[in-house]
């Protein structure tokens, strides 16, 4: 994912599973994400950017049979989400953002697929200048316990973070 070593850093660790995302972009970029999580039936919002842009696109997940699997699209030299993609399990939203990828942009990318049961099942990142700097994926990834009785096929699902760097 987009790195910035500058900005104001963020993150949305132990919020529950993703179950919308409202992006709001202009012709320039990405300059802010809202995403919405649900844990045990109780919703959390976590808005990170500047939302007074000209477009916004809300993507409602069909929670709790859809969940994140990859996120990807491209930044700018000076730390500007310029286009970005949401995949689930059973669909593709975006491109949103700009779509035309320049001489001096960056791609980025985490796409899990829901291989090995992992999803996305938070965000981080940085603020810089008003817009979405960079962005990482907070994995939800299964690992095997030792259960304390005799069946060998008990798991213990524990979030872990994953950045992507490109």
């Amino acid at each position: 994912m987009p790195q910035c070593s500058h900005g104001i850093q963020w993150d949305d660790i132990n919020l529950g599973q993703v179950m919308g995302i409202m992006i709001y972009y202009d012709s320039s970029g990405i300059y802010s994400l809202t995403f919405i999580y649900v844990d045990d039936n109780v919703f959390r919002v976590s808005s990170h950017g500047n939302n007074g842009r000209e477009n916004c696109q809300t993507i409602i997940l069909d929670y709790p049979t859809e969940f994140l699997t990859g996120v990807n699209g491209y930044r700018t030299i000076s730390y500007v989400v310029k286009c970005i993609t949401f995949v689930t399990n059973k669909a593709t939203y975006g491109p949103f953002g700009n779509q035309s990828l320049g001489q001096y942009d960056r791609t980025f990318g985490c796409n899990q697929g829901g291989k090995d049961n992992r999803w996305i099942t938070g965000f981080y990142g940085t603020l810089y200048d008003s817009s979405i700097a960079s962005l990482g994926v907070i994995l939800q990834i299964p690992t095997v316990i030792q259960p304390e009785s005799s069946r060998p096929d008990t798991l213990k699902l524990e979030g872990k973070q994953a950045e992507i760097v490109n």
